[in-house]
């Protein structure tokens, strides 16, 4: 078990730029409470999985690093799927929570807002954290698992290319929905 980068972050820089949206100063601190909502809002729903279809914003960010913390599987589907091409991957992925821009589905902004903030937990890096779905150039498209491990391995490779350090900023111009979006150097 780890810390939740974002947690730490929170505890080790808790006025730092965390995120910038819009140009709104997110504090590791304020974001940690964000994503703690997210984690009790998702621990609510006894469910492991949730399916979003949404575009970047910082409740994308929390309930990323919220579902670590829930240990909930979280299913990022792209934003410009048409409505004909979500049936066969909702059928892959089974019974899930649905947020964000999907038939029947929670508005992202709604779900986690009245939720109280849940103490920080450590996440397990064997807990597969995100499944994307390949762009399905040879066939059906796949859902690809990825753990917390496999999240943090790229955020260091990204710190250690980049040579990212404490005074850097990281711009994600990636949807989140992408691999190489979902990475957080700083925060994870």
């Amino acid at each position: 078990m780890i810390e939740c980068p974002v947690a730490r972050a929170a505890r080790l820089r808790p006025d730092a730029p965390a995120l910038i949206w819009n140009h709104r100063r997110w504090p590791y601190a304020e974001l940690d409470v964000l994503v703690r909502r997210w984690h009790a809002a998702l621990s609510a729903t006894h469910l492991r999985r949730v399916v979003v279809r949404s575009d970047n914003s910082p409740e994308m960010v929390a309930l990323l690093h919220g579902a670590a913390r829930a240990r909930v599987e979280l299913a990022l589907l792209h934003s410009r799927l048409s409505d004909a091409e979500l049936p066969p991957l909702l059928d892959q992925l089974g019974p899930a929570v649905r947020l964000g821009d999907l038939p029947g589905a929670t508005p992202l902004p709604v779900f986690a807002a009245r939720a109280a903030a849940a103490e920080p937990v450590h996440v397990d890096p064997a807990h597969v954290q995100t499944i994307l779905f390949t762009s399905g150039t040879t066939g059906r498209p796949k859902a690809a698992q990825l753990t917390v491990a496999a999240h943090l391995a790229n955020a260091r490779a990204s710190i250690e290319t980049l040579e990212i350090d404490d005074s850097s900023s990281y711009l994600c111009n990636l949807a989140l929905f992408h691999v190489g979006g979902s990475v957080h150097p700083r925060g994870g």
